[in-house]
């Protein structure tokens, strides 16, 4: 290859290179917010919607950033699934189909990073809710009836059990 030859080849790749950061750039300028479950939400209302829809102009496409071969998979494992459940269930295997039936829940729960985060947060609120329940249902003080030997609680002047009058000290 001559100098000539170099010179405007990189020439072209700069060219080209220019176009695609100018194209970026018009395409960033539409702010987009993510909400706490990180899909994007536009900022603009139904109707500019609907008007740059009629004009030619479209939001990206979220499934267009998906690999073709996880949908393919993912239908592929479903079909599957369902074709397993259905045989077992005929065949009298009522576990066997029921693991089948939830393997297209469960592996996208634990194969995905939407999954796992998912579960994250599920566990977290799920152990949040378990320790406000377990400070709710500490022992507080008990008054024990003398005649059935139920435990009531400090403020009951009679047992729930059997009705009889507590005593001052429980």
């Amino acid at each position: 290859m001559s100098d000539e030859e170099k010179k405007s080849l990189r020439e072209q790749l700069e060219d080209n290179l220019e176009q695609q950061q100018d194209k970026n750039q018009t395409e960033q300028k539409k702010p987009k917010a993510k909400n706490k479950n990180n899909r994007v939400e536009s900022q603009k209302s139904f109707s500019q919607k609907i008007e740059e829809f009629q004009n030619g102009e479209r939001e990206e496409n979220p499934w267009e950033n998906v690999p073709k071969w996880k949908v393919f998979g993912g239908i592929i494992g479903i079909v599957l699934s369902l074709f397993f459940s259905i045989i077992f269930l005929l065949d009298g295997h009522l576990g066997l189909s029921g693991i089948f039936m939830m393997l297209p829940v469960i592996l996208p729960l634990i194969l995905t990073e939407t999954g796992r985060h998912f579960l994250k947060t599920l566990s977290e609120e799920l152990e949040e809710l378990d320790q406000t329940q377990h400070k709710s249902t500490q022992s507080k003080p008990k008054r024990i009836c003398s005649d059935c030997g139920w435990q009531n609680p400090q403020e009951n002047s009679f047992c729930h059990d059997c009705g009889s009058k507590l005593g001052k000290s429980g």
